[in-house]
C-alpha cells in the first residue's frame, strides 16, 4: 500500500532595496509571486536579520503553518581566486571575524592551492583574533605564492618574444599553463556544493575574483585568445549545484590589479619581443558564468577597485533578507528547475 504526499514548501531568499538602502518594513501582501509566469498564494514570510527571525504579519484569513526558518547555524565560504595580494584583504578578514562570525557559524577558505575549513568546534576554541591573524599570513602567502608563478611564466614569455625563430609551440604552451592557474573549476566547486548540501541553517559563499590583466608581447596575443576558460566551467551545471544546496552566492569582482599599478604603457619594449599589449584573460567568461550564478541563488554582484568596501556590502545583504514560502498550485516532482519571479507592490523598489 503506497500514499504519495506532494505537499511542497518551496522558500525563496529575497533581497528588496529603496536605492542602496535594504527595506525591512514590507507585510507579506506587498509580495507577489510568480512561477513560470503564473501567480502562486505565499504562505508565510520570515524577515532575518542574521541569526534572528521575525515572521511579517500574515494576510487575513487562515495560512498553513509554516515551520521557522533555522537560521542560528550558518556556513559561509569564502573564496579568493586572486594572484595579486592587496591590503584591503587585511581589513576583509578582520570584518569577517570580528563583526560578521557568530557562534554557531562554520567557514571555508578557500584560496591558492589550499583550503581551510574551520568547525564550530575548531572557533570556539580559540579566539577569533588569533584565528583572523594566522588566516591573514596564510592567505598573504598563498596570494603571491600564486602571483610569483604568473610573474615567473610572464618572463619566459618575454623571453620567447627576444627568441628571433618565435617558437610559438613553447610560447602556446606557456598561455596554456597562465590559463590553468586559477583554483575555480568545476571539480572544486562540485567539492564545495557537496560538503554544503548536507548541512542545516543558512549558507552563503563569498568569491573575491580579481580581474586578470597583464602585459604580454603583442605578437602572443592571439595564443593567448585560443586558450579561453570557456570550457573550464559549466555555468548551468554549477546554477544547478548550488540552487540544489539552498546556497547563496555573493560574486565580488576585484577590478585592481598589478598591471594597473604598473606604469609602463603599450610601448616597444625590446626586452620583451617588441610592442606589448594588455590582454585580460578569461575574465569575461568567470565574469559572466558568476554573476549569473549570483542572481540565480538571491546574492549579489559587486565589482569594485576596493576589495573591504565590495564585502562590506554583500554581507549587509548577506545578513539581511526576507524568506518567502508558497506551495506550488500545481506541483509535480518532475526534476525540472522553474523560473521564480518576486515582485513588490508600489514603485521604486
Amino acid at each position: 500500500l503506497q500514499h504519495q504526499v506532494s505537499v511542497i514548501n518551496i522558500e525563496v531568499p529575497v533581497r528588496v532595496f529603496k536605492g542602496d538602502h535594504f527595506v525591512n518594513s514590507l507585510s507579506i501582501n506587498d509580495f507577489i509571486l510568480y512561477e513560470d509566469g503564473r501567480p502562486q498564494k505565499i504562505e508565510a514570510v520570515y524577515l532575518i536579520k542574521k541569526t534572528d527571525v521575525e515572521k511579517v504579519e500574515k494576510r487575513e484569513g487562515s495560512a498553513p503553518a509554516t515551520r521557522p526558518p533555522d537560521v542560528k547555524k550558518r556556513h559561509f565560504a569564502l573564496i579568493f581566486e586572486m594572484d595579486d595580494y592587496v591590503p584591503e584583504l587585511n581589513t576583509v578578514v578582520d570584518e569577517f571575524f570580528n563583526k560578521v562570525l557568530a557562534p554557531n557559524d562554520s567557514v571555508w577558505i578557500i584560496m591558492p592551492q589550499s583550503t581551510i575549513h574551520l568547525k564550530q568546534e575548531a572557533l570556539s576554541k580559540t579566539p577569533k583574533s588569533e584565528i583572523a591573524e594566522q588566516l591573514k599570513s596564510r592567505l598573504k602567502k598563498a596570494i603571491r605564492w600564486e602571483g610569483g608563478k604568473l610573474r615567473s611564466l610572464l618572463e619566459d614569455l618575454k623571453r620567447l618574444g627576444n627568441d628571433e625563430a618565435l617558437d610559438k609551440l613553447s610560447a602556446y604552451g606557456i598561455a596554456a599553463q597562465i590559463a590553468n592557474l586559477k583554483t575555480l573549476d568545476m571539480p572544486t566547486l562540485s567539492k564545495l556544493a557537496s560538503s554544503l548540501e548536507t548541512l542545516e541553517g543558512q549558507k552563503h559563499v563569498f568569491i573575491f575574483y580579481q580581474r586578470e590583466a597583464f602585459r604580454i608581447p603583442r605578437r602572443f596575443l592571439d595564443l593567448f585568445v585560443d586558450t579561453s576558460r570557456k570550457d573550464y566551467i559549466d555555468p548551468e551545471k554549477i546554477r544547478r549545484l548550488f540552487n540544489d544546496t539552498s546556497t547563496v552566492i555573493h560574486f565580488l569582482f576585484i577590478t585592481k590589479t598589478q598591471a594597473d599599478r604598473d606604469s609602463a604603457p603599450a610601448m616597444a619594449d625590446t626586452a620583451s619581443g617588441g610592442a606589448v599589449a594588455l590582454f585580460e584573460q578569461g575574465s569575461g567568461d568567470f565574469f559572466n558564468a558568476f554573476r549569473d550564478l549570483a542572481v540565480a541563488t538571491g546574492g549579489l554582484t559587486e565589482s569594485s577597485a576596493n576589495a573591504a568596501f565590495a564585502f562590506k556590502e554583500s554581507v549587509e545583504a548577506s545578513e539581511n533578507y526576507y524568506l518567502l514560502y508558497y506551495k506550488p498550485s500545481d506541483y509535480k516532482p518532475d526534476g525540472q528547475f522553474k523560473k521564480i519571479v518576486v515582485e513588490v507592490k508600489g514603485g521604486g523598489y
